[in-house]
């Protein structure tokens, strides 16, 4: 099943806006998600109501306490799980943005 692009803003926006206020409980690292070389996009994401075939080149989510957030999951999910969403998640890179 193809979703509809859910984004309202910019994941990188998305995820600054939430980190000063994660921050005050403990730390929150901005992490960035890209595809390893040769690949080109992300793959499909497979998200709570469907399946959405990512056209996308890297995707931005914050890690903190275990869980990654993100748009789609606001309240965040445990990190591993979060990442198994990511269908092609062995040929990710899921780095530490400073």
């Amino acid at each position: 099943m193809l979703m509809r692009n859910y984004r309202t803003i910019d994941c990188e926006e998305w995820a600054r806006r939430l980190q000063p206020k994660l921050s005050l409980q403990g730390r929150a690292v901005l992490i960035k998600i890209t595809p390893k070389h040769p690949y080109p996009l992300l793959g499909a994401i497979r998200m709570p109501s469907g399946v959405f075939h990512s056209n996308w080149f890297y995707h931005f989510a914050l890690l903190f306490n275990g869980r990654m957030y993100d748009e789609a999951f606001p309240k965040g999910l445990p990190e591993e799980e979060f990442k198994d969403r990511f269908e092609s998640r062995d040929v990710l890179e899921f780095s530490e943005v400073e």
